[in-house]
C-alpha cells in the first residue's frame, strides 16, 4: 500500500491507465504528482506511470513502473507531438518491463 492516498502510483493502479506528465513540477503544483525530496533537490523532469496488474489464482499482483528524470524534461508539455511520440516511447518500454514481471511471478509460482 502506498502511503499517500493521492500517490499518482496509486491512482495509476486504481484507474489501470498510465500517466505521463513531461514537466512533473506543473504536475505537482496541480497536485497530480507528490513530489520527492530528491526531486525537489533537483527540480526539473518528467514522470511517466504505468501500471502493471498480473492476475494469479487466488490473488492478483501489482506493479507500478515509474520512469522518472531529473534535472531534464523529456519534452516540452505543449508540444503535442514530441509528447505523443515519448508517450509510445515510454508504453512500449513498460511492455517489454511488464513481460519481464510476468515471467518473474510465474517462476515464484
Amino acid at each position: 500500500m502506498m502511503k499517500n492516498s493521492n500517490a499518482a502510483g496509486k491512482n495509476c493502479i486504481k484507474t489501470g491507465r498510465w500517466v505521463f506528465h513531461p514537466d512533473k513540477v506543473l504536475a505537482s503544483l496541480a497536485a497530480n504528482y507528490v513530489m520527492s525530496q530528491r526531486d525537489k533537490e533537483r527540480g526539473d523532469g518528467s514522470v511517466f506511470l504505468y501500471p502493471v496488474v498480473i492476475p494469479g489464482e487466488t490473488e492478483e499482483t501489482q506493479f507500478v513502473i515509474f520512469m522518472v528524470t531529473y534535472s531534464k524534461k523529456l519534452c516540452d508539455e505543449d508540444d503535442i507531438n514530441a509528447k505523443s511520440a515519448t508517450e509510445s516511447f515510454l508504453r512500449e518500454i513498460c511492455r517489454r518491463i511488464e513481460l519481464e514481471l510476468c515471467l518473474s511471478v510465474i517462476k515464484s509460482i
